[in-house]
């Protein structure tokens, strides 16, 4: 198993339905680069932010890109992490969703406090990807 899993085993037949805009903050590049392509393969649009300091840049300074959802890892070393970087987009007057990922086990209580709409294992991928087929369809 390998940290990339959560982009090694999303399905063949991708459900196509309409584009989200979606920002994804991760410092390490070749993650973010994997959930780039599948996302994109899905037929969204995606902004890659390397660390939560980017992304609050790119939300503050964008008048044409408002995020459908936001999808950011927990853990950033050097950084501040996942939850602080909802408490921040969250403070600053942002209200689109933003969802967590984590390889290991978060405070679920801790993240909704935060901001957070829902948090997703990267060692369980088929919930993400079932979320992201489904965003915007529940309700």
């Amino acid at each position: 198993m390998t940290k990339y899993m959560i982009f090694d085993t999303i399905e063949k037949e991708v459900i196509r339905r309409k584009s989200m805009y979606i920002l994804i903050v991760d410092d390490d590049v070749q993650v973010l680069s994997a959930l780039k392509r599948k996302l994109e393969d899905m037929g969204h649009v995606v902004v890659e932010a390397i660390g939560p300091s980017h992304s609050l840049y790119i939300l503050s300074v964008s008048v044409v890109f408002g995020p459908d959802l936001i999808i950011t890892d927990y853990n950033m070393p050097g950084a501040m992490n996942g939850v602080e970087l909802a408490k921040e987009i969250r403070a600053s007057g942002h209200r689109m969703p933003i969802w967590l990922l984590s390889a290991s086990n978060i405070n679920e209580e801790m993240a909704k406090d935060a901001g957070i709409e829902k948090v997703f294992l990267k060692y369980r991928p088929d919930k993400f990807w079932s979320a992201i087929k489904n965003f915007g369809k529940e309700g």
